[in-house]
């Protein structure tokens, strides 16, 4: 019989310390009552006095995830993470190991209350407030949602997270791949709703996919791959009776399928969220975010340059410039504000035009000109003029004309 292989000491440092930190927690939070909303407090006080132990933690905490005998693991099928892995169970409460290897720019809030560190890598944090103008239906608001706060967390920053809209946020993750996050979080019922944002102004509650439009969506996808008309007939007789975050749910969908926002805009009337006239704006606004995220973002990939990295990241997020400068020069402190979003406008359109993808980009003439004048070394006002078009037009408008079809240019 072989005798089972020993555990390498890297991964022992890691799985003690797992254990410790959710000790600690457990018994301060049962200290303290185990009142859910006194457990941000108490999470942020241990995950700051138990710091990560080592860097390069990856590799030893995927060592343990494939030989442990691992706790329960839960929210399996959120998305969230890359993964989400859970390292320790206690009385009401779970830690979980967050790997981000792509970016992502959904704004929500919180179903629990927790707290979360950066163990290594960068992220940038958006905080938001969220004004309601009109509610829609039980699931969804139209209002305005804005950008209050702006901070690039490295190893080390500890945040508090709030149940409800007391914190809500996105977080862009631009560090050297994968940047880690850990997260100390209450458990609730998976029903409880949690609210998703878009710049656009909807806020929307879900709580959980229904096995019916699992399948009607995995429906549209194999219709898309039979030709686009096939998908869009497919969307023309699904969304009429789509609940209005079922409807969301289509959309981001078509957005993938198609590449592109520009087919929704009539099959969106369909449905009986378009009777609210602020509420059809709102959802095509939202589908041209999803699109200039997925465009956005599979470039950021691509750029070299920290200052470049940082910025698209910030353009995604919708970031207004002062923030977006404050933030740039904590993490590039020799970054010039004023060419940085000009050299980012350059190589984004240079790395479109040779992309071949049908998303073809040309720079209007006016942008033009602002990046000339930025590279000749003009005042600070070109840069900040190209940088407030890409968040205010989200990569459209009068900056980048995306080309999606000769009959169907934006």
């Amino acid at each position: 019989m072989t005798a089972p292989a020993a555990v390498p000491p890297e991964v022992t440092l890691v799985s003690t310390w797992w254990r410790s930190l959710g000790d600690a927690i457990g018994a301060r939070w049962a200290a303290a009552g185990r009142h859910p909303e006194d457990f941000p407090e108490i999470a942020a006080g241990v995950l700051t006095r138990y710091p990560a132990p080592a860097t390069g933690l990856a590799l030893p905490s995927l060592a343990w995830l494939a030989g442990a005998a691992l706790p329960h693991q839960h929210d399996l099928g959120s998305g969230f993470g890359q993964p989400a892995v859970t390292v320790y169970r206690g009385d009401g409460f779970i830690v979980y190991l967050l790997f981000w290897f792509d970016e992502t720019t959904l704004i929500h809030d919180h179903r629990f209350n927790g707290a979360f560190s950066i163990l290594e890598g960068q992220s940038l944090q958006n905080v938001y407030r969220f004004e309601a103008a009109e509610r829609v239906s039980p699931e969804v608001e139209v209002g305005r949602l804005r950008c209050t706060e702006v901070e690039v967390l490295g190893p080390g920053d500890v945040r508090r997270i709030p149940s409800g809209p007391a914190l809500i946020h996105s977080n862009l993750h631009f560090g050297s791949p994968p940047t880690l996050s850990l997260v100390a979080r209450t458990l609730v019922d998976a029903r409880d709703p949690q609210r998703s944002y878009t710049h656009g102004g909807l806020a929307f509650a879900g709580a959980g996919r229904s096995p019916e439009t699992t399948m009607r969506l995995q429906g549209f996808a194999a219709s898309c791959r039979i030709a686009p008309e096939a998908g869009s007939e497919y969307l023309r007789r699904v969304l009429p009776d789509a609940g209005p975050v079922e409807l969301l749910d289509y959309v981001a969908a078509a957005v993938r399928q198609f590449g592109s926002s520009l087919y929704l805009d009539p099959l969106l009337a369909a449905n009986p969220l378009g009777d609210s006239e602020a509420a059809r704006q709102a959802v095509s606004r939202y589908a041209r975010q999803l699109f200039v995220g997925f465009v956005g973002l599979s470039e950021l990939r691509a750029l070299g340059e920290p200052a470049d990295r940082l910025l698209l990241s910030m353009v995604a997020a919708g970031t207004e410039w002062k923030m977006a400068t404050g933030a740039l020069q904590a993490v590039v402190p020799d970054a010039t504000p004023r060419r940085a979003p000009c050299h980012l406008v350059a190589e984004l359109l240079g790395r479109l035009a040779t992309s071949g993808r049908p998303s073809a980009c040309a720079l209007s003439e006016d942008a033009r000109c602002y990046v000339q004048s930025a590279a000749g070394g003009a005042d600070a006002s070109p840069g900040e003029a190209v940088y407030t078009e890409l968040v205010a037009h989200r990569l459209f408008g009068s900056l980048f004309r995306f080309v999606l079809d000769p009959d169907d240019a934006d």
